[in-house]
């Protein structure tokens, strides 16, 4: 409703090989035109891991000092600036997930580490 739309930010995420989650990579525009200039509401968390013989099926962040991650969200939309974000204290999540839907297998040194993509609400500090 006008500048304000209700948005959920999924807890848990798909893992893609090299990618993240496009179900999970929220956008929203406004203008006072029929030009559309649409902003991601998140960032991108990426995280590489590697060790030989191991395999993950899920990886998990969690907020620091509980912050939100996921959940409804109401989103400020502005034409000029980024979006702002305002979780539902009583229903936000602290922690994503990123499921695989078969286990993967890491690369074996730093150099072949294998990344998981999370993408994230950006928040500012309080």
């Amino acid at each position: 409703s006008g500048s304000v739309v209700t948005l959920t930010f999924p807890g848990e995420q798909s893992y893609r090989e090299g990618l993240f989650d496009p179900k999970a990579n929220l956008m929203v525009a406004a203008s006072e035109t029929n030009d559309l200039f649409f902003r991601n509401v998140g960032g991108y968390l990426v995280i590489c891991l590697y060790g030989a013989d191991v395999s993950v099926s899920k990886v998990v962040v969690t907020g620091n000092e509980d912050e939100p991650l996921a959940g409804p969200a109401e989103v400020w939309v502005s034409e000029d600036i980024a979006p702002d974000i305002d979780f539902s204290e009583e229903t936000a999540l602290t922690e994503v997930s990123l499921a695989c839907a078969t286990p993967v297998d890491l690369g074996e040194t730093a150099d072949e580490a294998t990344e998981f993509w999370f993408v994230l609400p950006a928040l500012s500090e309080s």
